[in-house]
């Protein structure tokens, strides 16, 4: 048995006007098919992606996933602030704050991901960068990463002789942190307007301000982007929120609700 501490405080100043605050810590185990000795389950074919390292293109690479012996629990720690205030009958606005930590957090690399690990160490071994490395065969920076994949292979990628992906195993991995700032919005009023029935609005928000991803290879901030190069790190929208509104009369009743969602950039790397 597990237990999580949760602590959770209420004030109420005055009768239109509550203040909170709580704080607790959370756990999440691997799922059983995530943790488990190296074995390939379920596979499928690239659609998409290059090795930068090799520069041929991952369109159509066997793909396999594989449960990991040695993934641990996530868990998380959640500070949360916040009030709700009445200044007239049926009216009420909240706004909250909440801070969470995730460390250990569950994720499931892709084979983009493992390309680039691997791009990534070889350049700081070869003392290349990105923008002096030429994949071109024969050139002094690929034989020089040829060496570098010869002398370290990578267990969850298999290779040919020309040191082209043949086969990515995609292992759930516990990356090192996962820092997430937000801030709720809501809005709720009622009234009757006679014969003509009930209404009632409502408003919801979501702000993202902070959203990183701390791995061992550095940290990278993952709001408002697609995160195109990265399974680690989903897309998050900066901005959510949607607006509604209801009409009752009688036995009738009509609902309509509108979304926003802001954009979500591209970003390749």
């Amino acid at each position: 048995p597990t237990a999580t501490p949760k602590v959770a405080l209420r004030y109420q100043p005055f009768d239109s006007l509550a203040i909170r605050a709580s704080w607790g810590e959370g756990f999440l185990a691997p799922a059983p098919s995530q943790i488990g000795p190296f074995r390939l389950t379920s596979c499928g074919t690239e659609r998409d992606g290059a090795d930068p390292i090799t520069g041929v293109t991952l369109l159509g690479v066997e793909s396999c996933n594989s449960p990991n012996p040695n993934l641990g629990t996530e868990e998380s720690e959640i500070i949360n602030f916040g009030f709700t205030y009445e200044p007239i009958d049926n009216l009420s606005l909240s706004v909250d704050y909440q801070v969470i930590k995730y460390d250990g957090r569950i994720v499931s690399p892709d084979s983009i991901d493992i390309v680039l690990e691997d791009f990534d160490r070889m350049l700081r071994a070869t003392g290349y960068t990105v923008a002096n490395y030429d994949p071109t065969p024969g050139t002094p920076s690929r034989i020089a990463a040829n060496a570098w994949l010869d002398a370290n292979p990578n267990p969850l990628v298999q290779r040919d002789s020309n040191r082209n992906a043949v086969l990515f195993i995609e292992v759930p991995e516990n990356v090192e942190s996962v820092s997430v700032k937000a801030w709720d919005y809501a809005a709720n009023y009622r009234w009757t307007m006679d014969d003509w029935g009930q209404f009632g609005v409502r408003f919801r928000a979501s702000y993202i301000d902070e959203y990183i991803f701390n791995t061992l290879d550095g940290s990278f901030v993952a709001v408002g982007f697609q995160n195109g190069q990265t399974a680690k790190a989903p897309p998050l929208p900066e901005w959510k929120s949607n607006f509604g509104i209801d009409w009752l009369i009688g036995d009738h009743r009509t609902h309509a609700t509108v979304r926003y969602t802001s954009d979500i950039k591209f970003n390749s790397n």
